[in-house]
């Protein structure tokens, strides 16, 4: 049985459909190349990973963009697997409409959740689709039209490695040493450190909130959300409370993040454990993936964890990056040993600070550029080698001051 039909589009989205009776097949192929001029490109016969389709998922990988149409019924823990991992190979070039003869509340969330961005009825009913299409052309051409700022997502493997520390002063030093717009993100879901450790009071909204919101989203909606202009940068907050109202769609996070990139030059996101939640949605979005661990034997067995997981989804190489925090180079376990155990090389390693950097914690104060720190010259580094050194020059006599304190 041939299950592909790959052909060239027009307009250079493809649309593929899995597990689809052949009459519904023909409704979808229809309706989509009235709206979105997609081109038929194949339909899978079973999901993910029983589907061993290989040109197929080839051919998905080198369209501009992808409409994929999923029957959520035949095994619809398979569906939400399949969709996942369509979202993973893809990012934001594909589009997911899952198709249900179940219209429960819960079951709406789960495919949400997994990343869909359309819930319709089966047996399809061609004008649902046809709207639900006008409305994603309408959100895919945002998204696509956008300019591309840069997402740099941080991870910490364990409690205490020091990730916030990170995310705020490298947050910081891009802003004031190298001039760019930088909006960061708290993601936590209870108990956000991010806004206390820039010495914020307690803030209205918080990240959730803005996701929520996603679809009415302007530039008006996205000042009320954000806080603005703190030691250089903008904040979005994480809930301060233990039980903050955070449960909204992964495809929701991935829009906001979409419309946060086209907004500001850096978001840096520090992410909440784990590699689920949240998570999912912006390790697919994000340019830059960071694990934080410390070079110790506990944060090491997790850090193996997290990138025996990661390598799983087969990213882009140079995507997932390890930094090693409060890295003192004695009595510990050394970078070649931490790369032998990971498989990954050590990106990064931050020299510990810890009496300045306490100081800058209980304040709310951050370290600055000027400072002559160890900690503080690997930041400058770091910042310097995202935003290059021509935008260091670029950015006024103060920090050109600066720029000067790290060579030496």
């Amino acid at each position: 049985m041939v299950s592909t039909q790959v052909a060239p589009s027009q307009s250079g989205i493809s649309l593929v459909t899995v597990c689809l009776d052949p009459a519904t097949v023909s409704a979808v192929s229809r309706v989509a190349a009235q709206v979105l001029g997609a081109s038929f490109t194949g339909n899978m016969p079973d999901y993910l990973p029983r589907n061993r389709d290989v040109d197929l998922l080839k051919a998905m990988q080198q369209c501009e963009g992808c409409l994929c149409v999923i029957d959520a019924d035949g095994d619809r823990e398979l569906a939400m697997e399949t969709a996942m991992s369509l979202q993973q190979l893809l990012g934001e070039r594909i589009l997911l409409i899952a198709l249900s003869a179940k219209s429960d509340t819960d079951l709406v969330l789960d495919a949400m959740r997994a990343g869909f961005a359309e819930y319709l009825q089966s047996p399809l009913n061609c004008d649902q689709l046809h709207d639900s299409l006008v409305r994603l052309q309408r959100r895919w051409a945002v998204a696509r039209s956008a300019k591309s700022g840069h997402v740099l997502a941080f991870l910490g493997v364990r409690g205490g490695a020091g990730t916030t520390t990170l995310v705020v002063h490298l947050s910081t030093f891009l802003a004031q040493l190298c001039g760019q717009k930088v909006l960061v993100v708290d993601q936590h879901r209870q108990l956000g450190h991010v806004g206390l450790y820039l010495g914020l009071p307690a803030a209205d909204y918080h990240f959730y909130d803005l996701a929520r919101n996603i679809e009415r989203i302007d530039a008006n909606l996205l000042s009320g959300f954000v806080v603005h202009d703190v030691h250089g940068v903008d904040v979005l907050p994480g809930p301060e409370g233990l039980y903050g109202f955070t449960d909204v769609p992964l495809s929701s996070i991935q829009q906001t993040i979409r419309y946060l990139r086209g907004i500001y030059e850096y978001v840096v996101i520090d992410c909440c454990q784990g590699v689920g939640n949240a998570n999912e949605a912006t390790i697919a979005e994000c340019d830059q993936l960071y694990l934080v661990a410390t070079p110790d034997v506990p944060a090491l067995r997790d850090l193996s964890r997290y990138v025996d997981n990661l390598l799983q989804y087969n990213f882009p190489p140079g995507k997932v990056s390890v930094v090693i925090n409060r890295f003192r180079s004695q009595g510990e376990v050394t970078l070649d040993g931490i790369a032998k155990a990971v498989r990954l090389p050590v990106a990064l390693t931050v020299p510990n600070n810890s009496t300045e950097l306490i100081d800058a914690m209980n304040t709310g104060k951050p370290v600055t550029p000027e400072s002559r720190s160890e900690f503080a010259k690997q930041m400058r580094k770091w910042a310097t080698s995202l935003a290059g050194p021509a935008a260091v020059a670029e950015n006024g006599t103060a920090t050109k001051r600066a720029f000067a304190f790290w060579k030496g």
